[in-house]
């Protein structure tokens, strides 16, 4: 066989539950990281018929995800909400692999997105596309025929043993990243697929591998004895793990694998992995470690930090430098809420010298900063390690979603000709106020912008001057 189905049919699985699960603020993210499980499992199949049945349905699990956004993005009353739609189809009428009848199938029932379409039809369109039959290919090989002069000396190498892992941590299926505190005991249940047992091996052992420092983390090791009966085996085992250490916001998550091996040595090595073959575990914590020196605002950059690690175009880099300039910037805003630093309008002059300021006296930062740096033509206000600051002042009228949505254009170009998926735009509302602040979490946000078939995510601060007097408000 060209594919082993225990270590590519679960995509599909995962793709069908994600497409039948209700609509939350997580069901995209579940489609998107079941499309990206899937499109993986193309490079297990090998023959070509069966590649485009994958990429078939990589592409469909991928256009649910953009629906989902659609849906989510209506429901919470996003500015623009009807660009995902538009992104929707014109991903599905670039579908160029929709080869074959269980492809040309998949673009028929999605046809109905390009007419009369809502967003409460989205659920019922995602089940009648879970529930079109996958077709399930089958290889064999051809046996060679030796002349009956000649004797055969060939001995076939008996066929590599297979251990499947599934984890859950705390009862739930472990994520991509996981995010679990620190010092405390967690489950973690291990549910295990042999697809054959060598005679001679008496025990199957499960070993945690990682480059991390060992008094850092403390991972179960698993050995199973030889079950009875003939393959394929399903196995299961409980043990503990602990990170006895916080992570820092911007670090990068810990990383572990598991190995596995017959005992006594002696017997067939080695046993290929699959599966979750990783576990990546974040255990920074928010509520206890002030990044920003305000909770609220430590939340949001961790809810932002893991919306960027869940796009695969971001690197883990791209991502922490994006960090090291969230966390000064987000303390901006909390100042210019709580103190009112910002007490009359000023101009872009003025506002790039003061946030010049407060960046640089931050030492990740420091001199790194740079101001009026070249990119794509024209000058940016600030830059650092490449990720582009665009500065805003906006005295007139309150900022709103379109304002945000316009000047994020700007700094996304300034990114894209940087060859970076991230950017960061500062808006300072030197409006008069006769209405109290909006929340210091509400003021950062991720912009997403669409140039061409690369999105590039600028992160937005704004920061809010001119308040009224709370004395003011009740009169």
């Amino acid at each position: 066989m060209h594919a082993i189905l225990e270590a590519v049919f679960p995509s599909r699985i995962r793709a069908v539950r994600a497409l039948l699960a209700p609509g939350s603020p997580s069901a995209a993210t579940a489609l998107s990281e079941a499309a990206d499980a899937v499109q993986n499992t193309v490079n297990h199949v090998h023959d070509e018929a069966s590649q485009t049945n994958w990429q078939n349905l990589a592409e469909m699990v991928g256009i649910a995800a953009k629906l989902r956004r659609w849906h989510q993005a209506v429901r919470d009353g996003e500015a623009e909400a009807d660009r995902h739609l538009r992104a929707t189809r014109l991903q599905r009428s670039e579908w160029l692999t929709a080869e074959g009848s269980y492809g040309s199938e998949l673009r028929t029932i999605l046809g109905v997105i390009d007419g009369d379409f809502s967003p409460s039809d989205v659920g019922a369109l995602l089940e009648r596309l879970a529930r079109v039959p996958f077709p399930v290919a089958i290889f064999t090989d051809d046996v060679r025929e030796l002349p009956r002069w000649r004797p055969d000396e060939i001995n076939d190498k008996p066929e590599l043993a297979i251990a499947f892992l599934e984890f859950k941590i705390n009862g739930q299926e472990a994520a991509a990243i996981h995010r679990l505190p620190a010092n405390q005991l967690h489950d973690l249940e291990l549910t295990l697929r042999v697809s054959r047992w060598p005679e001679e091996a008496e025990r199957l052992v499960l070993k945690p591998v990682s480059v991390e420092p060992e008094d850092l983390w403390d991972l179960p090791e698993f050995a199973f004895n030889r079950p009875p009966g003939s393959a394929s085996f399903t196995l299961q085992a409980h043990g503990r793990l602990s990170i006895r250490m916080r992570t820092s916001l911007g670090a990068r998550p810990l990383e572990f694998r598991y190995s596995a091996e017959f005992s006594p040595v002696s017997a067939e090595q080695p046993v290929a992995v699959a599966g979750q073959r990783s576990l990546r575990l974040d255990s920074s914590d928010a509520s206890d470690h002030l990044a920003t020196g305000y909770p609220s605002l430590d939340k949001r950059l961790i809810a932002l930090r893991d919306s960027l690690r869940a796009e695969p175009r971001i690197s883990e880099q791209e991502t922490g430098i994006a960090l090291k300039l969230a966390k000064p910037l987000a303390n901006l805003v909390g100042q210019a809420v709580q103190d009112n630093i910002f007490p009359k309008p000023i101009d872009e002059t003025t506002l790039e010298r003061r946030v010049t300021e407060h960046l640089r006296r931050h030492p990740e930062i420091g001199f790194e900063l740079e101001v009026q740096a070249q990119s794509g033509g024209g000058r940016t206000d600030l830059s650092f390690r490449q990720i582009r600051i665009e500065l805003k002042v906006k005295n007139d009228a309150p900022v709103t979603s379109e304002d945000l949505n316009r000047f994020a254009l700007q700094a996304a170009a300034y990114a894209a000709s940087s060859d970076k998926t991230i950017a960061i735009l500062c808006i300072l509302d030197g409006s008069i106020k006769k209405t109290p602040p909006v929340t210091m979490a509400e003021a950062v946000r991720i912009i997403p912008v669409q140039p061409g078939d690369r999105p590039i995510y600028v992160i937005a601060f704004v920061f809010q001057g001119n308040l009224a007097r709370p004395s003011d408000l009740s009169r």
